[in-house]
């Protein structure tokens, strides 16, 4: 719980210091933000993925390109916590790693030691452009956080499912079936937290073993588990600083909390970046 609460603090933080959390930085903004760590990898190549001129899930025209991915770096917790400022709030990527999941120790290990800005980064993607490996994290971000509304999620761990992201989540495109594994959506049917039975009671009241991922096909839950968190049990924190254990229920009455608060920027939706473990 103290990591976790650690990874809040520091989100918090970086809305203070920038009057907002990454993921409703507005495209020339967390251009201007994440760019600085690409130049420092000698990153020339720019990124457009042919977005110039559409929107994004917050409205935002996207500018002409920069070096940053923008469809990454500030909505997915792979990339993230790259920022300079969370960095220095976290010193290095081991706040990242539950004591509840051994699983990432190993990874999380790889990162400190070769990781390309100071901790972070270890896994190599394209052409000088490195991120934190899914397998090396255990907690997840909520997109409709926001400082301003204390009520609001803004962390979590690992081992909730959600439900499968749609077309409408992003403003510009439905992505790939990659992005499905990290990106996801709550509800307020679907706040079941996974334990080592790897199994848990769906919206229809059905015992499953498995969720959806991506166009009816469908993924085991281990992949999700956290040794050290039961079936129904998980971590979540809060805009205004807190973070404690939940389970189902409990993660049901935040998560109405959460869609209730009002204020700050963006929206208190229910879209979700979390770790995934693809074996």
């Amino acid at each position: 719980m103290a990591n976790l609460k650690q990874v809040n603090t520091a989100l918090i933080s970086f809305a203070g210091d920038h009057e907002t959390m990454p993921w409703h930085m507005t495209p020339e903004d967390a251009s201007l933000h994440y760019d600085q760590i690409l130049r420092a990898m000698n990153v020339t190549q720019q990124w457009s993925g042919g977005r110039y001129g559409a929107k994004d899930a917050n409205g935002n025209t996207y500018p002409q390109a920069g070096l940053a991915n923008l469809d990454h770096y500030p909505i997915d917790p792979r990339f993230i916590f790259l920022s300079p400022d969370l960095r220095t709030q976290l010193t290095t990527c081991k706040l990242l790693a539950s004591p509840s999941d051994p699983r990432v120790k190993r990874y999380n290990a790889l990162d400190i030691r070769d990781g390309k800005y100071n901790g972070f980064g270890a896994r190599h993607w394209y052409r000088n452009r490195y991120y934190t490996h899914q397998y090396a994290f255990s907690y997840g971000i909520c997109q409709g956080g926001d400082d301003l509304r204390g009520a609001s999620l803004l962390t979590l761990t690992r081992n909730i499912a959600g439900g499968n992201k749609t077309r409408q989540d992003f403003g510009w495109t439905s992505h790939n079936w990659g992005w499905t594994h990290i990106h996801r959506t709550l509800t307020l049917a679907n706040t079941q937290w996974v334990g080592p039975e790897n199994k848990i009671v769906d919206a229809n009241g059905n015992e499953t073993s498995t969720f959806d991922r991506w166009r009816g096909s469908r993924e085991p839950l281990k992949r999700l588990s956290m040794s050290g968190l039961d079936r129904g049990q998980g971590n979540a924190g809060k805009a205004d600083g807190s973070a404690e254990s939940v389970d189902d229920g409990t993660m049901k009455e935040a998560l109405e909390g959460h869609f209730a608060a009002t204020g700050g920027n963006g929206t208190s939706h229910g879209r979700i970046a979390r770790p995934f473990h693809a074996r």
